[in-house]
């Protein structure tokens, strides 16, 4: 069994050598730049400011059960990670918010992107 971990570590690690660092980055980035255009036109601010190096990206829902119910119809289940945060003041007060984290990578393309938001919208 410890070989079969092996094997499919070695397979994943020539699979991202082939595509290189650079391109896997430069992919994750355009889908990333993409929510971040497109999903505050839906009414889902961004929470990520733009340009941030990594490929997770984090919206506001103004309405967190009908995005969920957006998400489930058309996925089927729960493809989108949904986030809850909790902000404490000084005061000790809390407020909460909630979102979706949304992290494409190398295994999501164009089609993806335009499926979510399709199902956002």
């Amino acid at each position: 069994m410890a070989e079969a971990a092996g094997v499919v570590a070695h397979s994943a690690l020539k699979y991202i050598h082939s595509l290189g660092l650079p391109n896997i980055a430069a992919h994750n980035a355009s889908l990333v730049e993409r929510l971040q255009e497109e999903l505050p036109a839906l009414g889902d601010p961004p929470i990520t400011p733009p340009g941030n190096p990594t490929s997770v990206v984090s919206f506001l829902t103004p309405d967190p059960e009908q995005t969920r119910a957006k998400l489930d119809k058309a996925f089927g289940y729960m493809v989108i990670a949904r986030k809850r945060w909790e902000f404490t003041y000084p005061s000790g007060d809390t407020h909460v918010i909630q979102g979706i984290r949304v992290r494409p990578s190398v295994y999501n393309n164009e089609e993806g992107i335009d499926r979510l938001l399709e199902a956002l919208s």
